[in-house]
């Protein structure tokens, strides 16, 4: 039996970092294949078409980078991405998605 679903809104693609870890991943692989989910920064939209779950128990800030390989803190544990793509460029993989930027900031 079919049943009629709504059109999916571009703000529902957007990644709330106060949302658990878990949540954020299945999201993730929910929207892969209608562009990915996204977040912004240094004011660039930045599309996850995959993550990993990390396990964290700090109470720093969510959406925090909290190491150098991009982990992200979520309200509980973290997520790593795998392939990212920024705004106006191809998708990649984290390894040369970091290679592109100059200075790891925490997300705005």
């Amino acid at each position: 039996q079919a049943t009629y679903a709504k059109k999916i809104l571009k703000s529902e693609l957007e990644i709330n970092w106060h949302e658990e870890a878990d949540c954020i991943i299945r999201k993730i692989k929910a929207f892969e294949s209608k562009g990915g989910c996204y977040f912004v920064y240094n004011n660039k939209r930045i599309k996850i078409f995959s993550a990993q779950l990390i396990e964290n128990n700090d109470t720093m800030d969510t959406g925090k980078i909290i190491d150098k390989n991009f982990t992200i803190k979520c309200k509980k544990d973290a997520i790593r991405p795998f392939f990212l793509q920024q705004e106006g460029k191809k998708k990649m993989a984290l390894k040369e998605f970091l290679q592109g930027l100059k200075e790891v900031e925490p997300i705005s």
